[in-house]
């Protein structure tokens, strides 16, 4: 069966509108939660994780979240993260989602000790990159993220998948 996904926030930004009764806001949420049932496992996965961007985005939005004077996580950079993750191909797995107290948001795949790829979005079409592929063995950079994931981005995530 295919099935595209469609976004089940109606909400443009991560944030519900102030303006919208608690009922209606329920009543979408359920009403996505019904469609998203509907859905092939990966895709069910997939949005697992950008769930947890949205929930990770309304956790560490307000200045100083950490106690240390971290800056607001930045809602585009949570966009740019949730489009990465959308373009993911399914046999990826689900990244842990990490806030960063810059204001950006990193996801992150840990395999073990030394065995390991991040992928940080600021906002701004800029991605960083690093990843441990061994005791000896590092990679790191930077790339324009748009219409697709960087070729470098994804040789590496297949490097580190290959390695687990």
């Amino acid at each position: 069966m295919s099935t595209l996904a469609t976004p089940i926030y109606s909400s443009p930004g991560f944030l519900s509108p102030s303006s919208r009764s608690s009922n209606e806001e329920m009543a979408n949420l359920l009403r996505g939660e019904e469609a998203r049932l509907t859905l092939p496992i990966t895709w069910q996965r997939k949005w697992a994780v950008i769930d947890s961007v949205i929930d990770v985005f309304r956790k560490h939005h307000n200045p100083n979240w950490d106690g240390y004077g971290a800056v607001p996580l930045s809602e585009s950079a949570c966009k740019e993260a949730a489009s990465f993750l959308k373009k993911l191909p399914l046999s990826v797995p689900n990244p842990d989602v990490i806030p960063n107290p810059d204001g950006d948001i990193s996801l992150e795949w840990y395999l073990r000790k030394r065995l390991l790829f991040v992928v940080t979005f600021s906002g701004r079409g800029i991605i960083s990159y690093a990843g441990l592929f061994g005791k000896r063995t590092k990679i790191h950079g930077t790339e324009v993220f748009s219409e697709s994931i960087p070729s470098s981005v994804l040789e590496s995530l297949c490097r580190l998948l290959s390695q687990g």
